[in-house]
């Protein structure tokens, strides 16, 4: 079981869709919410469950996973401090649609369902931000049917890569992503297999590029790592297209130095 604390309503400015509310605002929110503990590792919540609280990310980070009966795992994203999950059940009362486990020690804030439609249908900035989010997450989904459609394996590589740089901003067009992921990480964000992910590492170390995923954090140009997976695309793959391609998909320009 996780620890339960009371929330402190200055810790709210620390999730996106609180942040900059009024003092009093956040107070009285934080007085509907409750702060649990989970360690690296933990699950939090299960797929299929009826439980519908939403959780907000005070600290640390979090996975999001959907298993098949076959065993196979598709990781759907990786989520940070100031994000939210469960906020899906608790909108449409459905079991939960995948699992989420502690990628870290976690510090989190949650609330019971109808608390949250109640704060969501209180406070307009509350829900403007809660539309822009849900709107961003269908536009990313949307981007991944069109990348599964259309891009072979090594090009759906390339806007994974570019995708996680790209939420790993630092300033001067560079990213750094912390922790680096695994093949099997790579392989599950892609629906593809860790041995399709691991010659294109094994090529980029005999070229001394340093492997992408070896190293915390992991920081590479980002024209480099393109050119290495072209070069060692799998004698299998069948689509012609160009990590151009794949990085116009994530919006993520290749023209300016880039680095991972």
């Amino acid at each position: 079981m996780s620890d339960t604390a009371v929330i402190a309503a200055d810790s709210l400015n620390a999730v996106d869709l609180f942040r900059g509310l009024p003092a009093d605002d956040r107070q009285a929110i934080a007085e509907r919410l409750r702060a649990h503990r989970y360690p690296a590792g933990k699950h939090i919540v299960a797929q299929a469950d009826d439980c519908e609280e939403v959780y907000f990310i005070l600290s640390g980070s979090v996975r999001v996973t959907y298993s098949v009966r076959s065993g196979k795992a598709v990781q759907f994203r990786d989520q940070h401090a100031g994000e939210m999950f469960g906020e899906m059940s608790a909108i449409d009362n459905l079991p939960r649609s995948a699992e989420v486990t502690a990628l870290s020690d976690v510090f989190l804030a949650t609330a019971e369902a109808g608390s949250f439609l109640d704060i969501a249908s209180g406070y307009p900035a509350v829900a403007r931000r809660l539309l822009g989010q849900l709107t961003a997450r269908i536009r990313g989904l949307s981007d991944r049917v069109v990348e599964f459609s259309t891009l072979g394996v090594n090009n759906r590589i390339h806007a994974e890569l570019l995708r996680l740089a790209r939420e790993h901003a630092l300033s001067g067009n560079c990213a750094s992503i912390n922790p680096s992921p695994t093949h099997a990480d790579i392989a599950a964000r892609v629906s593809t297999h860790r041995e399709a992910v691991t010659p294109g590492t094994g090529s980029a170390r005999k070229r001394r590029d340093s492997d992408a995923w070896a190293r915390k954090p992991s920081k590479l140009p980002m024209s480099r790592v393109l050119k290495t997976w072209s070069q060692t695309s799998l004698a299998t793959e069948t689509d012609s297209a160009s990590p151009a391609s794949a990085a116009a998909l994530v919006n993520e320009p290749l023209t300016a130095p880039s680095c991972l």
